[in-house]
């Protein structure tokens, strides 16, 4: 809300990329687990009315690229 608005972006392209860096930097700070900064991501940015519904905040998870990511992350993961 502070930054200076980027030029042409509508105020759901702002909403979401606020929530964007809200998650980003809960991800880096690991204050919530992963799984649970990813469904507060969804709810957020249908609560905020930066997406029509429920299947546009999932859009980004229909590509391979989240799934690539997941396995990455699975095998490369913290040992526990």
């Amino acid at each position: 809300m502070a930054a200076p608005e980027p030029a042409g972006l509508s105020g759901a392209g702002q909403r979401v990329l606020g929530i964007a860096m809200l998650a980003i930097g809960l991800w880096i700070g690991e204050v919530l687990p992963m799984g649970v900064t990813a469904v507060l991501v969804v709810m957020s940015l249908m609560i905020s009315g930066a997406v029509p519904g429920f299947q546009e905040a999932l859009i980004g998870l229909s590509g391979p690229v989240p799934y690539f990511l997941i396995a990455v992350l699975t095998i490369c993961g913290p040992e526990r």
